[in-house]
């Protein structure tokens, strides 16, 4: 309710913000809603993500910094420090080369939390990897190709990346799509899914847009670096623009008053015979059941996967300030992953996820403050999911239907757009009647 609540408020927004006439002249005396770019520089954000020289010959170099610092209620501190080097050259004026390196280390909440054990654990990972490595073909006006390691057409969220979208954590909570560069190659692991800064895969996709970029297309296969007797993933994503076009392959979280945006999506994947990772309490010992217990990595059978989600992305300039709502639906065929802790299940015990959803608002605040404009924001993800548990017999019981729900509470302060930023602001998530943890996050980011 919270989530559709929040949905509705920003929507009244950011349609109250359409009706209201622009003073004459504003955009072209006052300074943009949001100081987008530093004098001298060029305007394109995106191009700082995934750089894309423009004549034959031309080599961009750029760098991407996150870092971060939380405290949770237990008065645990997680760093985080990520770096990004950037490479991009055009060998043709219809060929170029991107690559991305990602260098440093995140953060990983170890869920479940095994019985008797009341402190959550913070596991430190490393980042080190290859992020993009991928070949651009342009074949006509309305087509290019594309392959190489990048990110595959999923929903918006992970379209974004972290350095793109308004939220500073990304939606863990509602993520339904799999990575394969944080995870173990080869496998589709539940506990590597909505990593902070994942989300690619080795493959090849066709993508264009037709009528001046009003109508996106993705078509890909992907997971072709693994086993030959591996399937592959098919995956795919159209996106209609109302408003103003976005283009370019990925897409972003908000466009912080560059553009007025209505879009609209759709996604899938779909891959046979997908080996599935999950995490399962098991004591140290047989004879120890009510001692330590640790947690163990395992996988499932094959099965297929099946997902899909639809998601919107409401954007408008009004005088001074930007409104912003977005808003996403996920759902599957298949048993598909619970958010990490969402409980202690026994290996009898099958989860079913019933949806996931996410709703946010965001308002860029007309005010100058200092160097930067602020920004308010609040999100809400949700998943059910049902519980059922086979019995010795092979039927199936219905247990419960349970929910994990995260809240998000921020306010960023943005300096020089998506290029340089600070927020600061309050998470919490439901994992369980007994389990939710807290935290308050301080992040920083630079693009050059």
């Amino acid at each position: 309710m919270a989530m559709i609540g929040a949905l509705q408020i920003g929507i009244l927004l950011v349609a109250a913000a359409a009706q209201t006439p622009e003073p004459p002249g504003v955009e072209a005396v006052a300074a943009p809603p949001v100081p987008m770019t530093a004098p001298g520089r060029p305007p394109p954000v995106a191009d700082r993500v995934h750089p894309d020289p423009v004549m034959p010959g031309d080599i961009v170099l750029g760098l991407g910094l996150r870092t971060a610092l939380a405290t949770g209620r237990e008065g645990t501190g997680i760093d985080t420090i990520v770096l990004q080097p950037r490479f991009a050259a055009r060998v043709h004026e219809r060929a170029s080369f991107e690559a991305t390196v990602q260098l440093g280390r995140d953060y990983r909440i170890n869920y479940p939390v095994p019985p008797g054990q009341t402190e959550v654990q913070i596991i430190p990972v490393e980042t080190n990897n290859v992020l993009d490595a991928v070949a651009k073909l342009q074949l006509s006006r309305f087509a290019a190709l594309w392959l190489g390691r990048f990110t595959p057409p999923s929903d918006r969220q992970t379209m974004s990346g972290p350095f793109l979208q308004t939220a500073w954590n990304s939606p863990r909570t509602v993520y339904r799509y799999p990575s394969t560069v944080a995870g173990t190659p080869g496998e589709t692991s539940f506990f590597t899914w909505g990593r902070e800064l994942g989300g690619r895969d080795e493959g090849v996709a066709v993508w264009g847009e037709f009528f001046a970029g009003a109508l996106k297309y993705h078509l890909g296969q992907f997971n072709l670096h693994v086993n030959p007797t591996k399937t592959p993933r098919f995956s795919g994503r159209v996106t209609a623009n109302f408003w103003d076009p976005e283009p370019g392959y990925y897409a972003q979280g908000g466009y912080l008053g560059e553009r007025n945006v209505l879009a609209l999506g759709a996604a899938a994947q779909y891959q046979q015979d997908v080996t599935f990772g999950y995490r399962e309490p098991v004591p140290d010992s047989l004879f120890d059941l009510m001692g330590k217990w640790h947690v163990e990595e395992r996988f499932t059978q094959p099965r297929d996967l099946f997902v899909w989600n639809v998601d919107l992305l409401m954007e408008r300039r009004s005088g001074g300030s930007v409104y912003t709502v977005e808003g996403a639906f996920y759902a599957g065929k298949e048993a598909l992953p619970v958010y990490e802790g969402a409980a202690t299940i026994p290996a009898s015990t099958k989860v079913k996820t019933a949806y996931s959803a996410l709703g946010l608002v965001a308002w860029v605040l007309p005010w100058q403050i200092g160097p930067g404009r602020v920004q308010p924001m609040f999100r809400w993800q949700q998943q059910l999911y049902d519980i059922t548990r086979t019995s010795v017999f092979g039927s199936e019981r219905f247990l419960a239907v349970e929910q994990v729900w995260t809240m998000d509470a921020f306010i960023n302060y943005i300096i020089t757009g998506y290029d340089l930023r600070v927020s600061i602001g309050y998470q919490q998530t439901r994992l369980n009647a007994d389990e939710r943890p807290q935290f308050v996050n301080v992040g920083f980011q630079m693009q050059i």
